[in-house]
């Protein structure tokens, strides 16, 4: 009897504990507890480790310009900006989170199922020391088709907490050395035509093509005019100290600086040259030998006489011989035949 009055006091306790634990499972609410909270996010493994405020992502095209069918690649450097070790997930190199859009701001649709090649290759180390950065180079055009095509792009890495600013990548007309170009130069004074000398100056020559298909020369002054001597443009600073983030080593050659010659200019403590060029308007010799010289004006030569006899700042001070009225290209167009 004794062993039957224990067993049925045992069943009492254990019958409603059974019944609490089943509704708990079933996430039922408990008479006598406080209701049940739902269930946390999971947390992104970069939100996890923290890298909100210490980790920076700066994004740079691998080369200067891109031609259609040229792999496209960016390199991604992700910065540990704390003194602390931080640790590698993954998911940081993650390329998914590699966005690609047009200059009007259309996304670039990406190839299904494509990979994105990145170097290097391998796994990346475990942690990122403290203030060091590592790299990754990305292939883009191996994800976006589109990039094949001309036109300029940005690309950005996103994450809901850390994004880099937006990189430009543009692919430009493919130069071919074994073609012969005419650059037509449309400016507000009128127009004028430059043929170039590929023979003598061949880097120079490919690097202004490049930077008058890409866009550069666009929409920029000429200046310097110094009357009777020469007139000049090609500086986005506009004050003779400008140059578009690389430099270009001489080409120096025998052909001297006569009334029509288009010569690169380069800063007196340098002999590389970079954007800006000018054009001679009379016979110059103490030129030669000193700037490299990358074409001639095949026509509109009284065009730039007519910029040449615009009022001009005296030929003293930081910015001898400016122009006091806008004297500017709006359009420089390369052509090959």
């Amino acid at each position: 009897m004794r062993h039957r009055a224990a067993l049925g006091s045992l069943s009492s306790i254990l019958t409603p504990l059974l019944a609490c634990s089943s509704l708990l499972a079933q996430g039922a609410a408990v008479p006598g507890l406080p209701p049940r909270s739902a269930p946390a996010t999971q947390p992104s493994p970069l939100d996890r480790v923290g890298f909100e405020g210490s980790l920076k992502v700066e994004l740079a095209p691998v080369e200067r310009y891109y031609y259609p069918g040229q792999p496209v690649e960016v390199r991604a450097t992700f910065q540990n900006t704390s003194g602390q070790f931080m640790k590698v997930i993954p998911e940081l190199f993650d390329p998914a989170r590699l966005k690609v859009q047009d200059v009007r701001g259309t996304p670039l649709a990406a190839a299904a199922r494509a990979r994105l090649a990145t170097q290097p290759e391998g796994p990346p180390p475990e942690e990122i020391f403290p203030r060091r950065s590592l790299e990754r180079v990305y292939r883009l055009s191996d994800r976006f088709p589109g990039l094949g095509k001309l036109g300029k792009y940005t690309v950005v890495w996103e994450h809901p907490k850390v994004a880099s600013a937006a990189t430009l990548v543009q692919v430009i007309r493919n130069y071919d050395a074994r073609r012969e170009y005419v650059a037509e130069v449309r400016t507000n004074m009128g127009r004028f035509s430059i043929e170039f000398f590929p023979s003598v100056a061949p880097n120079n020559v490919k690097n202004f093509i490049d930077l008058a298909n890409s866009g550069y020369y666009d929409g920029l002054q000429f200046h310097q005019v110094i009357p009777g001597i020469l007139i000049q443009a090609g500086d986005r600073k506009g004050d003779g100290t400008g140059y578009p983030g690389y430099r270009v080593p001489p080409e120096f050659s025998q052909i001297h600086h006569l009334k029509g010659t288009v010569s690169m200019w380069h800063h007196p403590s340098t002999v590389d040259s970079g954007s800006q060029f000018f054009i001679m308007l009379s016979d110059q010799s103490q030129f030669d030998g000193h700037y490299t010289v990358i074409g001639q004006v095949k026509e509109g030569m009284d065009v730039v006489e007519k910029i040449n006899q615009v009022p001009t700042t005296e030929d003293h001070g930081r910015m001898p011989f400016r122009p006091l009225q806008s004297v500017h290209i709006e359009e420089v167009r390369v052509k090959g035949r």
